[in-house]
């Protein structure tokens, strides 16, 4: 195992144990993750290295980065802000970990990136997993190829996704769920979920919410870090107000609800348990999201507002829950039948 750690990590126990040294200056972390030790490295080399300095030691190894180098350095100057980093990152590693470490950039050729492809297919992903996994070793090779470290970027096929099934959660299982949360002490848990029901905020987007986020006065949420990384406001229903109020703290730098996506998953699965429904693999805390949209666009709201209610970037989102407008189906045929009646 220690041989195949990158260089500047090693295992400690059941921890890892980053040391970056460069011209005297010396940085060590224990990680309890490979992941949150390989961000630290990137972190330890982005101050040693600090402005051009990285840049100009990938290029004295020649023309072409090779895969680890190219992930690294897109971890510091792509995803380091981003929403989706961790996930990015580990995608990334998947990536380094089947064409090799020392595998350059420029010998990941179209017909390469189809054999790891295969090797996806084969585990069973689906389409749109593999496709964020193309997307991530796309980006890496794009921030090779601007800063001189790849020649050219080869095709990347991707897989034709459809659309998936969602879940929308009924409004007794929803009274249900929250009842049983309630029954089993789980009442923070249980708030979080009835936000989520109404704002149709992601469940990231709820964990990072503020006290000084939430504006009583004018009942609304406003949240900044998104997905799409374009801020947008929330309206809160009369639940909603009441669930935030009786959370707030008068501290403004305090999260509205302090409990991480393990609390509130293990909340659910306990409920999910109770409602016997484990063997739907669609019931799950993100069908909030789905059902949100839903009920929206069930009781008429048109489609534009529902994007910008969901904060969807594209309106493509939005469109999977047309279908759920009946009665604009039924209008559709009524107005054919008139067309095919003789006039009065």
């Amino acid at each position: 195992m220690a041989g195949s750690l990158p260089k500047g990590i090693r295992r400690r126990g059941n921890s890892f144990h980053v040391d970056i040294t460069r011209k005297g200056v010396r940085l060590t972390a224990t990680c309890h993750s490979l992941l949150d030790a390989q961000t630290k490295k990137a972190e330890f080399q982005h101050k040693l290295y600090s402005g051009k300095g990285d840049l100009e030691a990938l290029r004295k190894r020649g023309k072409s980065w090779t895969i680890a180098e190219g992930l690294e350095y897109t971890a510091r100057v792509a995803w380091s802000r981003a929403v989706s980093r961790d996930k990015m990152i580990r995608m990334g590693q998947e990536a380094v970990a089947f064409f090799g470490q020392g595998r350059p950039l420029n010998s990941i050729t179209t017909e390469a990136i189809d054999q790891w492809l295969l090797t996806l297919e084969a585990k069973r992903l689906a389409d749109s997993s593999i496709n964020h996994r193309i997307a991530a070793i796309s980006k890496i090779m794009h921030v090779a190829l601007d800063r001189g470290g790849l020649d050219a970027i080869p095709r990347m096929p991707r897989r034709r996704q459809y659309q998936t099934r969602f879940r929308i959660v009924t409004k007794d299982e929803e009274t249900r769920l929250l009842f049983f949360m309630g029954k089993c002490g789980f009442e923070l848990q249980a708030d979080a979920v009835v936000t989520l029901a109404d704002t149709g905020m992601r469940v990231g987007e709820l964990l990072r919410l503020k006290e000084r986020d939430v504006d009583l006065e004018q009942n609304l949420i406003h949240i900044w870090q998104t997905k799409t990384r374009v801020p947008r406001t929330a309206p809160m229903t009369q639940r909603v107000h009441k669930t935030v109020r009786k959370r707030l703290t008068s501290h403004p730098s305090h999260r509205v609800f302090p409990i991480n996506r393990y609390d509130l998953y293990k909340a659910w699965e306990r409920a999910r348990s109770k409602l016997e429904l484990t063997d739907d693999p669609h019931f799950t805390v993100n069908a909030l999201r789905h059902t949100c949209a839903s009920r929206l666009v069930m009781m008429g709201v048109n489609l534009r507002i529902v994007q910008e209610w969901m904060g969807h970037k594209s309106y493509q989102s939005t469109l999977k829950y047309a279908h759920l407008v009946p009665e604009t189906m039924e209008k559709a045929r009524l107005a054919l039948e008139r067309f095919g009646q003789p006039p009065a």
